[in-house]
């Protein structure tokens, strides 16, 4: 479990925090179109981004863990991009995003983490449909929705319009995995349902947001391994500063005699990227409300 101290309170965080995430996402589209000057920028942009509150966040209490890893994080991504590696430029862009909820939870934040959270788990997605991994769909959507459920209740009074939409698109996302993964002979595990409205709705009881004691909701460092898994010529370390959790322990696997598992000609691969972009599109709404913005 997260050992972190409680937050001071109206301790906002460190605007380079807030851009590091923002610079690292903006990585992953200049990656894809193979805008490597962009890329280039964002990178450096990234790594002061780090650097700059990297000894508060050291004084806040974040455990050593958590910074060993950021720092291979930021290292990994500078050498998938000094190869012009799209895909593992995207990849180490976004596994770098997810350790943003982990640094957050030492501060004050006006959104909760588990909206990063969930920013990372979406992103995934959409880069494991580029590749045509499916396997790892069932864990990050899973992971998704148990993180809403943190946060639903607090969402839908910052902006009940976009809480119904992420209502609505969790439900879309797990109906888009299921036909892709039930298309192709994996059968969903029964105990361990994707996330639908009725689910997410019938979750609002479980709170309005973490307690520093609680760190983030369950599952979502074994997420982000998962979702990371196939980066190239990386690995991640330093995965004690994460959250606890055993979503990825019943993820299916991959459809036989398809490697990664392709997208079965009935329910394409591209509906669980569409709905995974619209998710995070609604996120980014959310994630601004909650900033007043």
């Amino acid at each position: 479990a997260r050992q972190q101290p409680a937050p001071t309170p109206g301790s906002a965080p460190p605007a380079a925090l807030q851009n590091l995430a923002a610079d690292a996402s903006a990585m992953i589209a200049s990656a894809g179109t193979k805008d490597w000057s962009g890329v280039s920028a964002q990178l450096s942009a990234v790594q002061q981004a780090w650097s700059a509150p990297r000894p508060a966040a050291a004084a806040r209490g974040a455990s050593p863990g958590l910074l060993d890893a950021l720092d291979s994080a930021v290292a990994a991504v500078t050498a998938q991009a000094d190869a012009l590696s799209v895909r593992g430029t995207q990849v180490a862009a976004n596994r770098l995003t997810g350790y943003v909820p982990d640094l957050l939870v030492l501060y004050s934040s006006p959104a909760p983490p588990q909206l990063a959270e969930m920013q990372f788990l979406a992103r995934a997605m959409q880069l494991d449909v580029r590749a045509g991994r499916t396997a790892p769909l069932w864990t990050e959507a899973r992971t998704a929705g148990t993180q809403w459920a943190f946060i639903r209740a607090s969402a839908r009074r910052t902006d009940a319009t976009d809480a119904t939409a992420v209502d609505q698109e969790l439900a879309a996302l797990g109906t888009a995995i299921s036909g892709v993964l039930g298309g192709a002979g994996v059968a969903r595990p029964a105990s361990v349902p994707l996330p639908t409205a009725a689910s997410t709705a019938s979750s609002s009881s479980a709170g309005t947001s973490i307690t520093a004691a609680s760190g983030l909701a369950p599952g979502g460092s074994a997420a982000r391994s998962s979702a990371s898994a196939s980066a190239p010529a990386t690995s991640r370390s330093g995965s004690s500063a994460g959250t606890t959790g055993t979503a990825s322990s019943s993820a299916p696997a991959a459809p036989s005699g398809g490697g990664g598992g392709g997208a079965p000609s009935t329910t394409p691969l591209s509906a669980v990227s569409a709905a995974a972009a619209q998710l995070l599109q609604t996120l980014g709404s959310l994630q601004r409300a909650y900033q007043g913005g």
